[in-house]
């Protein structure tokens, strides 16, 4: 593999491959989380991280807090920790070693794409530095689909269809395997001879032709399973599902690039269901895995969320999280090491959702975006991570034929590669210019993301004096 495309994998798949990978190195390392031992006089003004400081001169007991951008061990670390905007939501808090602001995300629309759309598949080949989208049903005439679309970030191009014979299907597993250079396809419900029925058969895409994998034993016929790959193990996971009775499933299935297996695991997986999202979390190596639902003798959606390591399932209880829905997406934006969630359909909302969710290991985050800037409800969409552009690609969930890309700034960043490709690395965060002028920062608490004055009195070398707190020297 060439240092390029190796370069490539390694954003796509974020820090728990680049931790394997020489020159590679993750945000604890640049950004650090503590120095040992007690900080000392002198230490906050001299250049270094060292005592106990949390981030360069700041943080720990003695040293100012840190704006945002710098280290943290706690939120007690970051200046401006307590303060909440209009909205109640804090002005900072420490999230993975480093002050960070709130979310701000925003979608934006791109070109029109293929034939609208709902329950077709979606993954990124990062080899091509392309999304992928292949089958589903057609908006318009409800017909199943069989063709498959490569997206670059400019242009939408036809590319070869499914295997003759092997017919069209909606709610197909496809997941891309980041070490082989291929994708892989399974499952779905279509037609044989005008019935309905669920598909078990397995393809390999290779970035130009599909392969029809002949196995023998195979997980039972299945369409709207939650997948996901698990890079640390290097297996691809399936849970759960339906069929056309419907019979909704609850297990769970491996494929290790050879063989289906059925795992052993220390504690029960969710409860059957059909219609989740998940992703991979490659920062804490785990497949995440939400809502979903099912119907026995009522309609049941779920909002749980649940990981699962290869050993065991757990169950994650937050607070605050996305109402219960089935026929949501997710994409797990490497960067920036969140899930992100939108849409899909509860109870009251049958049209589809239109709200936006990122989590981040611990907390699901609703992200602040009115419906006039949000895309159009919608549910049974298709999402995936372009890892070379830094975006959240989402297609299809209705009549919109519109592609639309999700982007986020002012997380925490070391260099511009930890940024969205719009954004730069200014003041520790990604930014939406490429530098701030003087008596600016883009780490300003209630506009971070953006450069914006420094507070009256603050330091800027290009300044004799201080700031005048209006983006001037005094």
């Amino acid at each position: 593999m060439d240092l390029r495309r190796l370069t490539v994998v390694a954003v796509a798949l974020g820090a728990g491959f680049a931790a394997c990978v020489p020159g590679f190195a993750s945000r604890r390392d640049v950004l650090g989380t503590g120095g040992g031992g007690g900080a000392t006089i002198g230490t906050c003004a001299d250049g270094l991280r060292n005592g106990d400081e949390t981030g360069l001169d700041c943080g720990g007991k003695t040293c100012p807090a840190c704006p945002l951008g710098q280290g943290c061990a706690t939120v007690a670390d970051c200046a401006g920790a307590g303060g909440v905007d209009a909205g109640a939501t804090p002005l900072v808090q420490c999230l993975e070693g480093a002050c960070v602001p709130p979310v701000r995300g925003s979608w934006q629309m791109m070109s029109t794409g293929p034939p609208a759309r709902r329950d077709a598949s979606m993954t990124y080949d990062p080899f091509n530095q392309q999304t992928v989208l292949v089958a589903g049903t057609d908006n318009d005439t409800s017909m199943l689909l069989d063709d498959t679309w490569t997206w670059d970030g400019m242009m939408w191009l036809p590319r070869s269809p499914l295997p003759v014979g092997t017919g069209g299907r909606h709610g197909a597993l496809f997941v891309d395997e980041p070490l082989s250079a291929r994708a892989l396809a399974f499952g779905g419900c279509g037609l044989l001879l005008s019935k309905a029925m669920a598909k078990s058969d397995l393809f390999e895409w290779d970035g130009q032709v599909w392969t029809q994998l002949y196995l023998g034993l195979v997980p039972p016929s299945r369409c709207y399973m939650a997948s996901a790959y698990d890079l640390a193990r290097k297996r691809l996971v399936l849970f759960g599902g339906e069929d056309v009775v419907p019979t909704f499933f609850g297990d769970v299935w491996e494929w290790d690039g050879s063989a289906w297996k059925t795992p052993s695991a220390a504690t029960p997986p969710p409860s059957a269901r059909s219609r989740a999202g998940a992703v991979y979390d490659t920062a804490r190596s785990v497949t995440v895995v939400f809502g979903g639902f099912r119907h026995d003798t009522a309609d049941t959606r779920f909002d749980e969320t649940w990981t699962w390591d290869g050993a065991a399932w757990k169950l994650r209880t937050p607070a605050v999280r996305p109402t219960p829905r089935n026929d949501l997406a997710m994409a797990y934006d490497a960067r920036r090491r969140r899930a992100v969630l939108f849409g899909g359909q509860d109870a009251a909302t049958p049209s589809g959702l239109q709200d936006t969710w990122e989590w981040d290991g611990a907390r699901w985050t609703e992200v602040p975006l009115p419906p006039a800037i949000s895309p159009p409800p919608r549910s049974g969409h298709s999402m995936a991570f372009d890892a070379v552009r830094g975006r959240v690609v989402m297609f299809g969930g209705g009549a919109d034929p519109a592609t639309w890309e999700y982007v986020a700034s002012a997380n925490a960043c070391a260099s511009g590669a930890s940024c969205d490709d719009t954004f730069s690395c200014v003041d520790g965060l990604c930014c939406e210019q490429p530098s701030c002028g003087v008596c600016q920062g883009c780490n300003v608490l209630g506009s971070a993301g953006r450069c914006s004055p420094l507070p009256a009195g603050a330091k800027d070398p290009r300044c004799a004096t201080s700031c005048d707190g209006a983006g001037a020297c005094k």
